[in-house]
């Protein structure tokens, strides 16, 4: 009687599991469209890019996503950077255009070269058919790091910055110390110069001194003898 229960029980199961693929499979649908990626910027290792998605329908009907994404070969099967639409499923209209942004992370250990995705969809048609659909794979290539400027060192031990900013700083500041050198220089010589032929023209002429006139003893004049009175010729005169 245990052994009846259970095979009967097994039998219920398998009617039932059978019913439930017939529905799911009744509630699916196959859709026809394209999809093309483009970048926002050069993928290189270590970096996080946008890349466009443009899903393009080629079905005579209203499709509604909820679900679209890009498979990368660097990922395992059946994982995606997808963007979840479920909370507001987006309408793609009969032969309609949609496009959406999905950010995708380039790990620093890929390889530089070419690589191919693949973008995939999940959505409904009008009638509620549920569908997943997968693009042709694409090509594009990971390029290298990008470099990234490390700080020097100095015989000090002192950590610089990027050494070629700091040279151009120093380099900058010494010319300018220098030239302010220079002008100094030349502006000191030009007025030792003014200076120097502006010196005879500023003194005034000084008066030449005379000697002083020795004083001499007056010269001794000797007393002169008395003249005898003459007399005029022919006159007396009485003594």
């Amino acid at each position: 009687m245990v052994k009846k229960l259970n095979v009967a029980i097994f039998v219920t199961f398998l009617i039932v599991t059978f019913a439930l693929v017939g529905v799911a499979s009744a509630a699916t649908t196959t859709i026809s469209a394209t999809g093309q990626a483009f970048w926002g910027s050069t993928p290189s290792r270590g970096a996080i890019v946008n890349v466009t998605v443009n899903f393009q329908s080629s079905t005579s009907s209203a499709l509604y996503l909820y679900r679209i994404g890009i498979h990368a070969d660097w990922q395992a099967s059946g994982y995606y950077y997808s963007k979840d639409l479920s909370a507001d499923p987006q309408i793609v209209e009969a032969n309609g255009l949609y496009s959406v942004t999905v950010p995708i992370s380039i790990p620093t250990d890929a390889t530089v070269g070419p690589h191919t995705l693949t973008i995939a969809a999940d959505g409904y048609d009008s009638d509620g058919n549920s569908f997943t659909w997968d693009s042709a794979a694409q090509t594009f290539n990971v390029e290298a790091n990008a470099p990234t400027a490390s700080p020097t060192s100095n015989q000090n031990g002192n950590s610089g910055g990027p050494s070629g900013l700091n040279d151009t700083v120093i380099i900058i500041a010494v010319v300018a110390v220098v030239a302010v050198v220079v002008v100094l220089l030349l502006v000191i010589v030009m007025k030792r110069k003014r200076s120097s032929v502006a010196a005879p023209a500023s003194e005034a002429p000084q008066p030449v001194s005379s000697p002083a006139p020795q004083s001499q003893p007056p010269e001794s004049q000797e007393p002169q003898s008395p003249r005898p009175q003459e007399n005029p010729e022919g006159k007396d005169f009485d003594i």
